[in-house]
């Protein structure tokens, strides 16, 4: 697991070169996420653990995918709250699908 709590304003979740990867992110200001890497003709997974910290109200920009029902998903901005969102890839990262 790849814990990061303070991420500044960008970073990017790598796919693991093989099997799957979590990455726990406490945001400290408002955060834009990208995703990179993964491994073709492999299934897999990456999940994304948002906390937010105790003051809470940090924004995630999440990164382009075709989530669930064509609707990204809403992450939470109130204190203390967590989001967990799954993506997937089998083509590294040319086709990412996303959903809670």
């Amino acid at each position: 697991m790849n814990v990061v709590t303070k991420p500044g304003a960008r970073l990017t979740l790598a796919f693991a070169a093989t099997g799957d990867i979590t990455w726990d992110v406490t945001p400290d200001t408002a955060l834009t996420l990208t995703l990179a890497g993964g491994t073709t003709g492999v299934l897999q997974r990456l999940t994304l653990i948002l906390r937010q910290p105790a003051s809470g109200g940090f924004t995630v920009t999440l990164p382009p995918a075709k989530y669930q029902g064509g609707v990204t998903p809403v992450v939470s901005t109130i204190a203390g709250q967590t989001t967990v969102i799954t993506f997937m890839t089998d083509d590294a990262g040319t086709t990412i699908y996303g959903g809670v």
